[in-house]
């Protein structure tokens, strides 16, 4: 069967949909896609009971991938989600990037980027999206499973068959991160990878509310990417229900009742690879530093063991400057 991949070209900041193929880009391994484009015909209201006369109006791209998460090249979707990170330079060859989201949310160089996305399945030609960009990213990591990401995003509605490319596969230096890779988990400072309840999985979703009507006079195709409507940091947790601790943490805090106001709490999570040098190792960290518990559903079926999954949602915390921060570690100097 014929690779499936998936490249990201970055536009050149203030030039929305130009696909430049000399910009810099990175190929991914994909689990499958569902992007597409669509013609959006203008009917008009005439007196028949059909449509006579088709009059063709504006194209719009939409979909999602799917990819499973390294240390090395999964990043590279941060960068065009929440913009470029600060870098840090610990020892010799580790380098720790600090993506946060809500810190720079401008459309430009630095802060949140456009892209073309080229798409091949190995055979004739591949398909190209131009004007692209990410409107939620999502983190599954779950027991007895590989972490995986679903990117959904949103294109300016102009699509082209060009040349297909024959992807290499040498920037893939370390393994996929699993559910073994948590090395640290917890939630309002307790830890939950070995004190009841402890963990069973960990699900993340960041979304951005892009404008996706500005069309301008004279073109079919989305004219700008502005980001103007609510961003949202939520997800879930599933629990081993030996202890009830989480779910009164839901209720107000652990030891107590029901009151009026949950109390926040910060969540980090620590997902490690291999060693890189002494005590470095690659890896990926999330840290929300103000949740909050929307829902705790502890439900009873039959003879299966009692799962608890608690719904939840970050706020942006000034101290922190985001409402989530990704930390990785890894050999690459720059992204």
């Amino acid at each position: 069967m014929a690779s499936k991949y998936l490249t990201i070209v970055e536009e050149t900041a203030g030039s929305y949909g130009t696909y430049t193929q000399s910009n810099a880009s990175t190929t991914m391994k994909i689990l499958d896609e569902s992007i597409n484009t669509t013609r959006e015909d203008l009917n008009s209201v005439t007196v028949e009971r059909w449509t006579s006369t088709r009059t063709e109006g504006f194209f719009r791209s939409s979909g999602d991938f799917n990819v499973l998460v390294d240390p090395v090249v999964w990043p590279n979707l941060l960068v065009y989600f929440m913009g470029d990170p600060s870098t840090a330079n610990p020892a010799g060859s580790v380098y720790v990037h600090t993506f946060k989201m809500g810190n720079d949310e401008s459309v430009g160089a630095t802060g949140l980027k456009s892209f073309s996305t080229k798409i091949g399945s190995g055979i004739e030609k591949d398909r190209l999206f131009h004007g692209c960009f990410i409107n939620s990213l999502t983190v599954d990591c779950v027991n007895r499973e590989v972490v995986s990401s679903t990117v959904s995003i949103n294109g300016n509605g102009h699509e082209k068959l060009v040349t297909a490319g024959t992807p290499t596969w040498t920037h893939y230096t370390q393994s996929y991160l699993t559910f073994a890779s948590a090395s640290a988990m917890t939630i309002g400072g307790t830890d939950r990878l070995s004190t009841s309840p402890t963990i069973e999985a960990f699900r993340f979703e960041a979304t951005r509310g892009f404008d996706t009507d500005v069309y301008v006079l004279g073109n079919k195709y989305l004219a700008h990417m502005i980001p103007s409507g609510e961003v949202t940091v939520s997800g879930s947790m599933d629990f081993t229900f030996k202890s009830q601790d989480e779910h009164e943490r839901f209720l107000s805090s652990v030891g107590s009742d029901e009151t009026s106001t949950q109390t926040g709490f910060a969540i980090r999570l620590g997902l490690d690879g291999a060693t890189i040098t002494d005590n470095h190792k690659y890896g990926i960290r999330f840290y929300l530093p103000d949740v909050n518990y929307q829902q705790s559903n502890i439900d009873v079926r039959g003879r299966d063991r009692i799962v608890q999954t608690v719904n939840w949602k970050a706020n942006y915390k000034e101290s922190a400057a985001s409402a989530a921060t990704i930390i990785v570690r890894n050999t690459t100097a720059t992204y």
